[in-house]
């Protein structure tokens, strides 16, 4: 005799499906009960039923997955407007240059204020940890006054060479002012991010081949870990084109509980453009499993609510992700990289290096870094 199925949870279509993987992934057999099967993708009333003797274990499980769902909080995007503020740290190199009218052009399209931010590093810093040092041997204040007047006119030149780019362009909309701080680079871009409040932090970057151990690199990477803040990273040899017809984003998604913030502050940081089209791509090192795909169709129901624009969704599989991502990157001419980071503790650090900081050093496409 046949056992009885008992209904554990009525859900939509995607949910089911995710919810049934889930089931089946820790040895529960599940049975789904009045799908619409002609459009079975927007079915309401789906029945998640399970044997008898299985119930207990099966709600255990659902329960948790409920719990992640409240957490998650798959409710609609509240929208919250477009970016104010963009704070863009220079160290008047080409590379700064050229990251600044890629800041202005944005800030443009955002009608929205961008700060230039230069540090500069004093002798005196590291004086405050040799107190032995005879300060007298040398007119310490005539050497800071030096390194602060010289960076003021490294200002001054930068900020009128812009000014050229921005009366050629008529990117009147773009409101640029500066700051000139004294310090360690990334604690200052840090502290002025605390008391400007930018909606977005633009740095540039050496691109593919830079170095974990590189200056930049390293400053960008501490700037993203301290600060909550969106940061896109402009490699110095993307090739990004503001008058494009249309663009190509690629969101790399891990089918985890932060996928959902991640969407939120991204709709927020692509609201003025039009003509996107999302790639939402998912690396595995092993074969595709039934949760997986419940996970992304999940994802895909979500993101059809609150973004509109064509999307496509990708499994691609492989041990090493980044060269995954660049061929991926190159075939389909994308023009910007969202990837999301968290805060670890140093065992995770140590055990999983962050996928967003390896591919910071190895892409030559503009990458955007949401920390959640």
């Amino acid at each position: 005799m046949e056992e009885k199925l008992i209904t554990v949870t009525v859900e939509n279509f995607s949910r089911a499906q995710l919810i049934k993987a889930k089931l089946e992934s820790e040895g529960i057999e599940c049975h789904l009960l009045n799908l619409n099967l002609v459009q079975a993708s927007v079915s309401e009333g789906v029945r998640v039923m399970v044997k008898e003797s299985d119930v207990k274990r099966a709600i255990k499980a659902y329960l948790v997955i409920k719990a992640q769902y409240k957490r998650d909080g798959s409710r609609k995007v509240k929208r919250s407007g477009h970016i104010r503020k963009i704070l863009v740290p220079v160290d008047f190199s080409d590379n700064a240059y050229r990251t600044a009218c890629f800041a202005i052009e944005i800030a443009h399209i955002y009608n929205a204020s961008v700060r230039f931010l230069h540090v500069y590093y004093s002798p005196a810093i590291d004086m405050i940890s040799t107190p032995d040092i005879n300060l007298s041997q040398f007119n310490l204040d005539l050497v800071l006054d030096e390194i602060k007047n010289r960076a003021q006119n490294d200002m001054k030149l930068f900020l009128s060479k812009l000014s050229v780019y921005v009366a050629e362009r008529s990117l009147m909309k773009a409101k640029i002012t500066h700051r000139i701080m004294e310090g360690v680079a990334s604690d200052a871009i840090f502290a002025a991010s605390e008391t400007y409040k930018p909606g977005l932090i633009i740095m540039g970057m050496h691109g593919q081949g830079n170095t974990p151990n590189s200056i930049i690199g390293s400053i960008v990477w501490k700037v993203i870990q301290k600060s909550r803040l969106p940061v896109l990273t402009i490699p110095e040899s993307s090739a990004f084109n503001y008058k494009s017809k249309s663009y190509n984003i690629m969101f790399t998604t891990d089918l985890d509980d932060v996928d959902q913030k991640t969407v939120r502050k991204l709709t927020v940081i692509l609201s003025p453009f039009k003509n996107i089209k999302i790639h939402c791509v998912h690396a595995s090192d092993k074969a595709i499993n039934a949760y997986q795909k419940a996970k992304m169709e999940e994802l895909k129901t979500y993101l059809s609510g609150v973004i509109s624009a064509p999307m496509h969704f990708k499994f691609i599989e492989g041990k090493d992700y980044i060269p995954l991502f660049n061929d991926y990157i190159k075939t389909n001419k994308i023009d910007l990289v969202c990837m999301s980071t968290r805060k670890r503790n140093v065992i995770e650090r140590f055990f999983s290096p962050s996928l967003a900081k390896k591919m910071l050093y190895h892409t030559n496409t503009p990458l955007l870094i949401i920390n959640v």
